[in-house]
């Protein structure tokens, strides 16, 4: 593991202890887990590049010191697929391993293996080979890693982005900025995010509140 690799992830178990900033990954790229589709690994190292180009830590770091915040730390958590094993879904920002299908219909012969393994059913069977239901279809890949006609395959993985999930006592999920983006543009809109943080935070809201209102400004503007 290189120098600067080693040094960006000891500055980041640093600023998980003592900083506003906190980013839990999952364990899948030490463990060589199946159901991976990106390697959260790398992108907690893009991240954390954008962290430093923005001095993101040092614009937000007198949210610690507010005394009438429940909520002074930015969270965010990377998955490297649909499982979501490090809880993307209860951070301000997640992000999850997702995948994007090639179908052909045409090559299936009715083995129904992708069935079987489909744990949102999916996929229907049809006389023409199958169907995808995409509203109930999670981008997990594990059909097409079944396949064994061709019919379904792996056309390209990518990165779910999630905004504005938390527990406590008004539980929410994350909700999706956007179900597929490649790592370049879901770091781009995280680069944004970042950006409206600060502006916002430095405007007089504190870290909880500019938080909850770029999630109701985002969502509105996208029509949720």
């Amino acid at each position: 593991m290189g120098k600067s690799i080693m040094g960006k992830l000891a500055k980041k178990l640093i600023a998980n202890l003592t900083e506003p900033v906190k980013i839990e990954v999952c364990r899948g790229s030490l463990l060589g887990c199946p159901k991976g589709v990106v390697d959260p690994k790398d992108l907690e190292m893009e991240i954390l590049d954008l962290m430093d180009q923005l001095d993101l830590i040092n614009e937000l770091k007198d949210c610690l010191s507010c005394e009438n915040v429940s909520h002074p730390f930015l969270r965010i958590s990377i998955s490297g697929c649909v499982n979501g094993c490090s809880r993307p879904q209860i951070k301000d920002i997640g992000l999850e391993g997702v995948v994007s299908l090639r179908a052909v219909p045409e090559k299936c012969t009715h083995c129904g293996s992708c069935i079987k393994v489909c744990q949102e059913d999916a996929i229907l069977l049809t006389e023409e080979g199958f169907s995808l239901n995409h509203e109930r279809c999670l981008s997990c890949g594990d059909c097409a890693r079944v396949c064994s006609s061709g019919a379904l395959s792996i056309e390209k993985t990518g990165i779910r982005l999630l905004i504005g999930g938390r527990l406590g006592r008004h539980p929410h999920l994350g909700q999706p900025v956007a179900k597929f983006l490649t790592t370049k543009e879901a770091l781009k809109k995280i680069r944004h995010f970042f950006e409206m943080v600060i502006r916002e935070y430095h405007s007089g809201r504190n870290l909880e509140e500019t938080l909850h209102y770029l999630e109701q400004n985002l969502f509105s503007a996208s029509g949720r």
